[in-house]
């Protein structure tokens, strides 16, 4: 996406992302929390995973109005994964390429 599409899709209202299910990892700061942000935006429901769980939480009062749901879990172990993968399936629905 260019510049002026992110521009027009703004503009328009257009949330081109709707219906989508987006999983962000490294979401507490940075490029993730970014990231987190702007697929919100766009209308994805937004898992967003790290490791601190307070700045998850206060992600989510930011992005008031989008689905978004926080899981504090560490990447590294596999069996949080499993964990972490059932989360996004109940809460927000299968998160699938296209």
């Amino acid at each position: 996406m260019t510049l002026t599409d992110t521009q027009t899709t703004q503009e328009t209202g257009a949330r081109p992302l709707a219906g989508r299910v987006a999983v962000v990892t490294g979401a507490t700061s940075g490029i993730g929390a970014a990231t987190a942000r702007r697929l919100a935006a766009d209308g994805a429901s937004v898992a967003l995973i790290g490791r601190r769980d307070e700045r998850l939480r206060d992600l989510v009062a930011e992005l008031e109005g989008a689905a978004s749901v926080p899981i504090a879990t560490d990447v590294t172990d596999p069996e949080a994964l499993e964990r972490l993968a059932e989360t996004v399936r109940v809460e927000l629905g299968p998160a699938t390429s296209s």
